[in-house]
């Protein structure tokens, strides 16, 4: 972790591939990928964020280090901070919320994928904001179960 914008995070190697395979779909770099999902983790409580799961490991885990800049660095740092998990860790489980969700639909040719571009885009942070929303109704359905015990 880097004060200058800079995170580094330990991913399996088939959820790098992931990334690097989505990212390149949409038309953008891992970095502004990763960007995209941090901007996801806004509004989202300590708790939410703690149950979005890990990526399964892997047999080989390879550092990743993305730029995210000094304001997705300080949402970043903020989401670890009132989850008590590492930045890190809520980085990891973004990215997996985001890879594993099959929000990345599969393109046929390059030419495809310069124009279905800003759709992805915009498919993933709605399925990020999706996932928020079953995050909160399952919350607020387990403490109107235990209010009725």
């Amino acid at each position: 972790m880097s004060g200058r914008g800079l995170v580094s995070v330990r991913l399996p190697e088939s959820m790098l591939e992931r990334l690097r395979l989505a990212a390149r779909r949409q038309g953008v770099s891992t970095n502004d990928f990763a960007r995209t999902v941090v901007d996801g983790l806004v509004g989202l409580s300590g708790s939410q964020i703690r149950e979005i799961p890990e990526p399964p490991s892997d047999a080989a885990s390879l550092r990743l280090s993305v730029y995210l800049g000094q304001e997705r660095l300080q949402v970043l740092n903020a989401a670890a901070t009132s989850t008590g998990i590492s930045p890190s860790s809520a980085l990891r489980r973004a990215l997996n919320a985001a890879l594993t969700r099959n929000l990345i639909p599969s393109v046929q040719s390059e030419e495809d994928n310069a124009s279905t571009a800003p759709l992805v885009v915009g498919i993933v942070l709605l399925a990020i904001v999706a996932l928020i929303a079953l995050i909160r109704w399952a919350r607020t359905a387990s403490a109107q179960q235990k209010g009725k015990s």
